[in-house]
């Protein structure tokens, strides 16, 4: 299925292009996108910065031309651009036919990989992808597939480079330390990461914490299926080989196979491997055993998680918190006036989340029993859904316990976000009386009263996100029910907007900012309409709040804090294991 038709045209700011715009017509009814918005050259030269020298930078979209004109100078680009109305409406001197070393590749995606691999095996250079986001919105079905699927890597320098077999066959050996494995770890200064990649939010900002840092890196798609990939371990085996990182990492696990192919490899290799849970470790582990390992280490955005993971025996297990990324989200981020609001709310209702976890489960009737539970799960401080099952309803708990693995993870699952649904309905209903804004998805006016709320759908987390924190007098956030004194990123990203949140109070949230001084919170569901009313009238001391806020979050939250804290810490646990 092609997308809807559009027109496009140019954006000129003194002659010169500044940015593109199209008219896209969607139902019958006509919508006005652009390509950048504010700025847009100097966005677009921005990602070229980012790109690191001898790659061969491959371009999702060629957007204004002017970063993909830039990097031809130091070497071969490739354009992936299948968008003829904007090529044509953009400056025709930086279209990619004209640019000496620029490759325009334009055919479906499995040719265009093809393509774009043989020709980077030519020039002896590792694809790096640099997806321009208008492009992945525009069309995501070409776009976003060629990201996932595309790896993003660094050349190895010549005297780390692999001489050996390049195929897993040729890789594995009968006996002690596999060939692809043999090589030093840990000898720079900053040491090389094997990264492990799927779309899920959390990716781009470790990339861009990784690139501030100097640190090389190379990533493998994992693919977007629950199921792993027929090709993972191939490429996965092939780029460690070329690449020789000091340890792989990868998040909630992605990339890990229950059966344990994966893990045995890295074992076998005494490979280290570092995995971030950002979400529930309890629900991504749930039946999932094998996988404490003496090279594997696991760090939880939630602290009270860790006592639990130091018990399986990994070699490390430790809490790190989620961060922000402050070149995404700063004050200056641009607002659209139809999203202005006094009281904003942003996410989903978890409707969609609890009727397909209700299918995968396959049982009407013990679906509905769980759904029943979910307020008083929400209520409870228990934290394992199990445990909090055998306690409080034994009998529905033997009927979960008896289902085979997948069928029990549905079901703990769809325990633990019909709580979460309860929960931000309760929380989000006593913003009524404030006319608030909420933004997400289409259940949302079916649950909420229609009187005095704005509702507005979905919008792109780094591109609208940062401005709607902006133009909100008071953004609201409630924690879902599988984070249990966790704290989300949005505790981060408001701040770092230099905005104001209000938030519930988590049991973690102290030790990262201040209640009352860096950041305003409410204990229970009925404090909120109070809470709200107070911090409305209450404008300057808003404004000092977010500003103390700020200062905190950019010293000591961002990702790159994080990531130099993972860095040091796989660096002293594994040192000494090759």
């Amino acid at each position: 299925m092609g997308i809807p038709r559009y027109d496009a045209e140019a954006v000129l700011q003194q002659g010169r292009l500044a940015d593109l715009a199209i008219r896209l017509i969607r139902d019958g009814r006509e919508r006005v996108l652009h390509c950048w918005g504010r700025n847009g050259p100097e966005r677009e030269l921005a990602l070229a910065s980012q790109v690191p020298d001898g790659v061969l930078p491959v371009f999702l979209g060629n957007g204004l031309g002017v970063a993909v004109e830039k990097l031809a100078h130091t070497g071969p680009v490739a354009v992936v651009d299948r968008e003829d109305a904007l090529l044509r409406a953009g400056n025709s001197r930086v279209l990619p036919e004209r640019i000496p070393g620029v490759r325009r590749f334009s055919g479906p995606v499995e040719s265009v990989l093809r393509q774009i691999r043989q020709w980077s095996r030519e020039l002896g250079r590792m694809p790096h992808v640099v997806p321009l986001p208008f492009y992945l919105r525009l069309d995501p079905s070409y776009y976003r597939a060629l990201a996932s699927a595309m790896s993003s890597e660094h050349v190895v320098p010549a005297d780390r480079r692999y001489a050996g077999p390049q195929s897993p066959e040729g890789l594995r050996e009968s006996s002690g330390v596999p060939a692809w494995s043999r090589y030093p770890r840990f000898v720079s200064r900053l040491p090389r990461v094997l990264l492990l990649t799927k779309e899920y939010f959390l990716y781009r900002e470790i990339q861009t914490a990784l690139k501030r840092l100097g640190v090389s890196f190379a990533t493998v798609s994992v693919g977007e299926s629950e199921r792993m990939q027929a090709d993972f371990v191939r490429n996965f085996l092939e780029t460690v080989a070329r690449f020789q990182p000091d340890f792989v990492l990868t998040v909630n696990h992605f990339g890990l196979d229950r059966e344990g192919k994966v893990a045995e490899q890295l074992h076998a290799g005494r490979l280290p491997l570092a995995s971030w849970f950002v979400d529930s470790p309890e629900l991504i582990l749930h039946d999932w055993p094998g996988l404490d390992l003496p090279n594997v280490a696991v760090f939880s955005f939630d602290a009270a998680s860790v006592p639990g993971l130091q018990k399986q025996g990994y070699a490390y297990a430790g809490y790190l918190p989620l961060a922000t990324d402050p070149e995404r989200f700063h004050p200056n981020s641009p607002t659209r006036r139809d999203l202005w609001s006094n009281v904003t709310f942003v996410g989903e209702s978890l409707t969609d989340r609890v009727r397909g976890l209700a299918a995968r489960l396959g049982n009407e009737t013990l679906a509905q029993m769980l759904e029943k539970q979910g307020k008083a799960f929400a209520k409870s401080p228990a934290r394992s859904p199990m445990l909090f099952l055998r306690e409080t309803a034994p009998d529905l708990a033997s009927k979960v316990e008896g289902l085979d693995r997948e069928a029990r993870l549905a079901a703990v699952s769809l325990l633990t976000f019909a709580g979460s649904r309860w929960y931000r309905l309760a929380a989000v209903s006593g913003l009524s009386e404030f006319s608030p804004l909420v933004i997400g998805d289409a259940h949302w006016p079916e649950l909420l009263p229609a009187e005095g709320v704005r509702f507005a759908p979905r919008i792109d987390y780094y591109e609208e996100l940062p401005g709607v924190y902006v133009g909100s007098g008071v953004n609201f956030n409630c924690t879902s029910a599988q984070m249990k004194g966790a704290v989300n990123q949005r505790v981060f990203d408001v701040p770092a907007c230099g905005a104001f949140l209000l938030t519930d109070q988590a049991s973690q949230l102290a030790e990262l900012l201040e209640p009352g001084r860096e950041i305003a919170v409410y204990e229970e569901v009925e404090d909120i309409p109070d809470s709200v009313r107070r911090w409305l009238t209450d404008g300057s001391r808003r404004r000092s709040v977010a500003q103390r806020a700020r200062k905190r979050v950019l010293a000591q939250h961002t990702y790159e804090h994080r990531l130099q804290r993972l860095l040091q810490t796989m660096r002293q646990t594994f040192t000494n294991l090759a």
